[in-house]
């Protein structure tokens, strides 16, 4: 468990190709290109800075905290609540000291991740929010459910983060409002391979994840040292594969 070994990773539409797909019917397909180009570059760069910051830091242990709690706790009378979980982590990512914003962008990945793992974990229908089955609580125990956890984090900021710089170097780069709102549209018909994409992407972070939990989560937990270990092994990962999907598209 946790030494998966991953070769090229399978996807039903590679990023190469969303660009491509966003660039048809572009008038200028070229400069749309270019702007996939830079937001995957901006996308890595910033991936790399987070191994470092403490924001990062406390998301990840936070995971860490969810899969320990429910490894050495009696969870049968707790109920998974994903708002109150979600509040929790935005009061631990509260007492770090960064760029508000960065704070910001961090606790939406993290919080849309654990609620779509909820979601894809409960087989109720009050999976997205509210009161859940103590199930889920045992499907986030030990190193099986940090990995897990961990894909939907880490797939959840991949897919926020491309978003997120390729609105800003659309709106920065793109001649005029109009297309501008013509890309942005085109954007939202590849939402969903973006989203699958981000996902697949993230299978890295999974990968190790579970051995990483079983060696450093036992007892006192991970030192910070490990925790940034980690975080930085996933995202360098992360940024390589954006590398590779980076080439000329």
């Amino acid at each position: 468990m946790g030494h998966e070994r991953l070769g090229t990773l399978p996807k039903t539409k590679p990023w190469r190709a969303i660009a491509t797909a966003l660039a048809e019917g572009a008038r200028d397909a070229e400069n749309t290109r270019a702007v996939i180009r830079s937001t995957l570059q901006q996308a890595r760069g910033r991936f790399l800075s987070l191994a470092s910051e403490e924001p990062a830091l406390t998301a990840v242990r936070f995971l860490a905290g969810l899969s320990r709690g429910a490894s050495t706790t009696n969870t049968t009378s707790r109920e998974w609540d994903s708002i109150e979980i979600t509040r929790e982590l935005r009061r631990a990512l509260s007492v770090a000291e960064s760029n508000p914003e960065h704070i910001e962008l961090l606790y939406r990945a993290f919080s849309r991740g654990l609620v779509r793992w909820a979601r894809h974990n409960s087989s109720g229908q009050q999976a997205l929010f509210g009161r859940q089955s103590t199930d889920l609580w045992n499907a986030a125990a030990g190193g099986g459910g940090f990995s897990e956890l961990a894909q939907y984090a880490f797939s959840s900021l991949t897919e926020l983060y491309v978003n997120y710089f390729l609105d800003r170097t659309a709106s920065q780069s793109l001649g005029n409002v109009d297309d501008s709102e013509a890309f942005r549209l085109r954007v939202a018909l590849q939402a969903e391979d973006a989203a699958r994409n981000a996902f697949e992407t993230a299978k890295i972070a999974q990968s190790f994840a579970a051995g990483w939990f079983h060696k450093y989560c036992q007892g006192d937990g991970p030192t910070n040292q490990n925790v940034r270990a980690f975080l930085k092994k996933a995202l360098s990962k992360i940024n390589e594969e954006l590398r590779r999907e980076q080439g000329p598209v």
